[in-house]
């Protein structure tokens, strides 16, 4: 069972999180906006399950399927199902880029941070949802604290079933673009 979240103090204003669409318990084929993140999803959905399980298991996770994405990809490590020990164990390129202002977000920075903690609290409780339900969420928001207003995201958070060891796995794709549509990358060929 998964500890409860714990308050974490800060001071001043909160950072704006905006979110514009939120689909939780499922993956909403046709409200995923980016092809990859669509692609992903559907990957995610076609892994192979044990017997009696919801989720499939993190060591099916075959990492070369995924390389026309990799940029994409987030992995979420849970240690001892104690939510705040929730941390980034890999972030993409691409959410390096358009999210995190050049550099990968640290959810331990985040949850002390006024301007980030919206977001930290977002993300925590979009992967609480995910370990307890079994089930895949989605977001598309803006975020008002790393000084792009303009660029929308969308993300996913998708579970795999716990095995046992000490930490659980969330994949977590992102995809960010202007609001004008000006930047829209895709890094898969349509066809696949």
């Amino acid at each position: 069972m998964l500890s409860e979240p714990l308050p974490c103090p800060i001071s001043g204003p909160l950072g704006k999180v905006t979110l514009l669409e939120d689909v939780t318990d499922g993956l909403p084929y046709d409200t995923i906006r980016c092809r990859d993140l669509h692609w992903i999803a559907r990957r995610w959905s076609a892994m192979p399950l044990r017997e009696g399980e919801k989720l499939p298991r993190w060591d099916c996770f075959d990492v070369k399927a995924f390389a026309a994405v990799l940029s994409r990809l987030c992995v979420l490590h849970i240690e001892d199902r104690q939510v705040d020990t929730l941390e980034f164990a890999v972030y993409g390129s691409h959410p390096t880029n358009y999210v995190g202002l050049g550099k990968p977000l640290r959810l331990s920075d985040m949850k002390g941070d006024a301007q980030t903690y919206e977001n930290y609290v977002d993300i925590r409780d979009r992967a609480i949802r995910a370990i307890r339900k079994e089930t895949p969420q989605y977001a598309r928001k803006t975020l008002a604290w790393n000084g792009r207003a303009d660029i929308e995201y969308e993300a996913l958070m998708l579970p795999f079933a716990p095995d046992g060891s000490p930490v659980q796995r969330l994949l977590q794709p992102i995809s960010a673009w202007t609001q004008d549509g000006s930047l829209w990358p895709t890094e898969i060929d349509s066809s696949i």
